[in-house]
């Protein structure tokens, strides 16, 4: 399925690069500000970046049989764009829209990789057949993109522990979650995660 011509593709790519990085830009003005990033810097222009990246993936995932063309560059490629799908609908019911910051940069930098070092070579995996096979791969990319957020959601909990054990309250301290709070997002992004990972690995037998 290579029906978009491949200088749309590049500009597609050049697209979601630039909203991707737009978003970490408002996010991180947001937080000079003293003032947490929410879902108004988040959704808007980090729906329009998954947009973009999404419709440049599928003509380079989707081969004209079928099959899924996972090289090492397209499944990078898939692994982010998952990442910062599930972080936009997660921000919906909890607060992790600070979690952009970081993710949106690397999603742009994977984009920016795939630009400069394009693979040009075919790693095809057969999901016409199998769909379990297929829904294999959505679930376990999910529980890792799940997984991912819950480290970077880690780092947060272990920031804001830190200042309150040494009683440093810099500027950053005010903008994240109180602490129950964070651990309680922390937890059930973890649960979500490894019941999708079991649920993947139990659709992987079949």
């Amino acid at each position: 399925m290579h029906s978009l011509n491949p200088t749309l593709i590049t500009l597609l790519q050049l697209g979601a690069i630039l909203a991707y990085l737009g978003v970490a830009w408002f996010e991180y003005q947001r937080i000079r500000q003293d003032r947490a990033p929410t879902r108004r810097q988040l959704v808007p222009l980090g729906a329009f970046a998954v947009g973009l990246h999404g419709l440049a993936l599928v003509p380079q995932l989707v081969m004209p049989d079928g099959a899924l063309n996972l090289n090492i560059g397209h499944a990078l490629s898939l692994f982010t764009w998952f990442i910062a799908l599930v972080l936009l609908i997660a921000s919906a019911w909890r607060p992790v829209a600070i979690l952009g910051l970081g993710v949106m940069p690397a999603a742009a930098l994977v984009l920016l990789g795939e630009l400069t070092f394009p693979s040009s070579e075919a790693m095809p995996v057969t999901v016409v057949d199998n769909p379990y096979l297929l829904g294999h791969i959505i679930l376990s990319t999910s529980a890792y993109a799940l997984l991912t957020l819950a480290a970077a959601q880690s780092v947060l909990l272990w920031m804001q522990d830190r200042s309150l054990r040494q009683k440093h309250f810099s500027s950053g301290f005010n903008i994240l979650p109180p602490l129950q709070a964070l651990e309680e997002i922390l937890f059930q992004i973890i649960w979500t995660g490894f019941a999708l990972l079991s649920i993947s690995m139990l659709s992987g037998i079949f």
